[in-house]
């Protein structure tokens, strides 16, 4: 689209916000626990502890000052959008340019891993 939109002198742009301090991070949280508490006894045995996991990253990334808010996510858009020829790829938060520059150069096997472990996806396994 980036290609096609360019011939019309339109700038499409890629805009990672990455983690963004937002009540959606609250809102995620409780909805999460409230789907627990809906299970059944196995169901909630399952997911316990990856839902309490997920529930303690977004309590800490509500209140941690690398993650940006949703005000200064918003006016790094509007200089990039501000600009007349914006290049295509933008990362508006700390953790969208580590991911983008760094994490995606890793081999599949390794980012998977760091996946697997840093959300505790293997806790969901049966």
């Amino acid at each position: 689209m980036y290609y096609d939109l360019r011939l019309l002198d339109i700038h499409a742009v890629l805009a990672i916000p990455g983690i963004t301090r937002t009540p959606l991070l609250g809102k995620t949280t409780r909805g999460g626990t409230a789907a627990l508490e809906a299970m059944p006894a196995d169901g909630r045995a399952r997911y316990e502890g990856l839902l309490g996991h997920y529930a303690t990253m977004s309590a800490e990334a509500e209140s941690a000052s690398v993650f940006a808010t949703a005000e200064k996510t918003a006016h790094r858009l509007y200089r990039i959008v501000d600009r007349p020829r914006p290049r295509f790829r933008h990362s508006l938060g700390l953790d969208a340019g580590l991911a983008g520059h760094v994490v995606t150069r890793l081999p599949w096997a390794l980012r998977a891993a760091l996946n697997t472990r840093m959300y505790r996806l293997d806790m969901a396994r049966p």
